[in-house]
This record gives C-alpha cells, sequence and structure tokens, in this order.
C-alpha cells in the first residue's frame, strides 16, 4: 500500500509539472478563447512517461514496477513506459537514449550509480525532457526533484545504534551493496560520520 502511494505520489507530482509546462502562457495578443482552445488540447493529450530501474529482481523495486503498471492502467491520460537496466550502468544510459527517442514527455530515473547514471540526466536535460529521480538519485543535481528517503541520515542512525551494540568499543564491518549505488555512498558515510564520534 505505501508503494502504491509512492508511485501514485511520484506520477502526479511529475503530471502536475508537466502540464504546468505545457499550460498556454498569457499575453496581450492571446484572446480567452484561444486560451481556451489550447487548454483543451493539453487535457486530451497522452503523456508519456519513460521509467528506466536499477534492476527487476530487487523485491523492492518488482513491487514499485507492479505499482507504475497499475497506476498506469487507471491514469487514462499517462502511458508508462518500463525498462529493467538490469543491474548495468551503460544499458540504463542507452535505455534512456531508447525513451528520448521515441518522444517521452518525461523521464522518472530510478539511478543504478550515483556517477555513472548521471550522464542520464544530461543527455534529457539537452533534450528538454524532465527529470524526476526516485530512491536513489545522482550526482547531477539537474533533476526536477527527488522522492525518496534521506540514506546518509539512516546511515548516520545504523552506525550509532552498531556504536551503542558495541558500547563504542570494538570493530565493526559494513556490508556494502552495489558499489558506486547512490546507497552505498552516502549510506556508507552516514555509518562512518556515526562511529567516529
Amino acid at each position: 500500500m505505501k508503494k502504491m502511494s509512492l508511485v501514485f505520489i511520484v506520477i502526479m507530482l511529475f503530471f502536475s509539472m508537466i502540464l504546468v509546462g505545457c499550460m498556454p502562457k498569457s499575453s496581450s495578443e492571446n484572446s480567452t478563447g484561444d486560451n481556451l482552445k489550447n487548454t483543451n488540447k493539453t487535457e486530451s493529450k497522452i503523456f508519456k512517461i519513460g521509467i528506466t530501474t536499477q534492476a527487476w529482481k530487487h523485491e523492492f523495486l518488482k513491487n514499485l514496477i507492479n505499482a507504475f503498471r497499475q497506476v498506469d492502467e487507471e491514469m487514462d491520460n499517462v502511458e508508462l513506459i518500463l525498462i529493467d537496466s538490469q543491474d548495468d550502468v551503460q544499458r540504463q544510459l542507452n535505455d534512456v537514449d531508447t525513451l528520448l527517442a521515441r518522444g517521452v514527455d518525461g523521464i522518472i530515473l530510478n539511478a543504478l550509480s550515483f556517477e555513472g547514471s548521471s550522464a542520464a540526466v544530461s543527455a534529457c536535460k539537452e533534450a528538454g525532457v524532465p527529470v524526476v529521480e526516485v530512491v536513489s538519485y545522482t550526482e547531477n543535481e539537474d533533476y526536477l526533484t527527488f522522492v525518496g528517503t534521506d540514506v546518509k541520515a539512516s546511515g548516520i542512525m545504523a552506525g550509532n545504534m552498531a556504536a551503542e551494540l558495541i558500547d563504542k568499543k570494538g570493530r565493526v564491518f559494513e556490508i556494502e551493496g552495489i558499489i558506486g549505488h547512490t546507497d552505498q555512498i552516502n549510506r556508507g558515510a552516514g555509518i562512518h560520520e556515526a562511529l567516529k564520534t
């Protein structure tokens, strides 16, 4: 249920941002009738949103994709194009190029690599296509917004808990996950910051 709510928020946020960008601008040259005509065209448009994710084999992302599919079925004026990057950064970059070539109105990016997936954001900016990053984010901050949690804060919490459990004495080891991923970099930074104190 929470995943469905997150997906709905992401889609509605993105959809409203795209709509605002497509609404006619008021000027002395446009009559009220012209504005109304343009608004009606916007309302009937099918918005294509590309979604590229890290890998569908991960349980959380599998559930997220299923929630996106449900939203896709329920929203008549939105078409979601879902792509599994299969834990391959180059594939994710190619997927974004493919989505741009297909003329999407926006892209939702679940970045595989903090640094490596940044090129996808640059490509979208160059094409004039807005990006919303979800769950994990890139080093490139040229996206509209990020929807997810503060992973560094979760690392600090984990580090403090570990320090308390060992009474601030002894050694700990960290299971890092995928090297170069946003979570690996930022959660690790939070853990190290907490254990230094």
